[in-house]
């Protein structure tokens, strides 16, 4: 009769330390995932926001390249050239400051070569444009989606002294066989017009329609 009751409690002892054990590795394995779980987080804005209210700009629309973008009221908009889009106030385009856009549809213009420049570097590496006159250096600052399209932020500068050149970040993008460059063109100094900096604008730019050639 003994015999049989410290089998009994020998049993309760075996299968109760096999509860323990799967106890605690149960609560070990519910740590771990809460651990790992990752609260997601919003996706930024692919173009970035901007500090400044826009709702009241004026639209400009390109059905050529299929594009919209809002500029302040009192600018106006010059296409002097089929693949070049300008933005400025009076004062802006009597000193030929401007925000611009420029368009690339070939690999042998200068936008497909910085893209394709910068495209493998990593933040903070240069390219240098070959056969370039003005000898400008391109310094990439990060990689981003814009509508579905990859984007690269950079700065372009030169050792040249010259009156015009862009102040601030610039923003290259390519869609399909079309490369955007967008950039700010200031000659005094600052990163701003009118109150206005160069991602105020960038912030309203959008693809609308399909490039009928892609």
């Amino acid at each position: 009769m003994f015999q049989n009751v410290k089998s009994e409690i020998k049993i309760f002892f075996i299968v109760a330390a096999i509860a323990i054990i799967l106890t605690i590795g149960v609560i070990f394995l519910l740590r771990d995932d809460a651990r790992n779980q990752v609260s997601p987080t919003p996706s930024p804005l692919p173009n970035g926001q901007s500090a400044i209210d826009t709702s009241t700009w004026q639209t400009y629309r390109s059905d050529d390249f299929g594009f919209e973008l809002r500029y302040p009221v009192g600018w106006i908009s010059v296409n002097p050239w089929r693949d070049t889009y300008e933005f400025a106030s009076k004062e802006m385009k009597e000193t030929g400051e401007r925000f611009q856009i420029r368009i690339s549809e070939s690999k042998e213009q200068s936008g497909f070569k910085i893209f394709e420049g910068l495209q493998y570097l990593g933040p903070r590496e240069v390219f240098l444009l070959q056969d370039d006159p003005y000898l400008f250096t391109y310094t990439k600052r990060k990689d981003f989606m814009m509508q579905g399209y990859r984007a690269i932020e950079f700065t372009e500068e030169n050792d040249v002294p010259i009156r015009e050149r862009s102040r601030g970040e610039q923003i290259i993008v390519e869609k399909g066989r079309v490369v955007f460059n967008f950039a700010m063109v200031l000659k005094y100094g600052g990163d701003k017009r009118d109150g206005v900096t160069f991602q105020d604008i960038f912030s309203t730019f959008r693809f609308v329609d399909e490039i009928e050639s892609l």
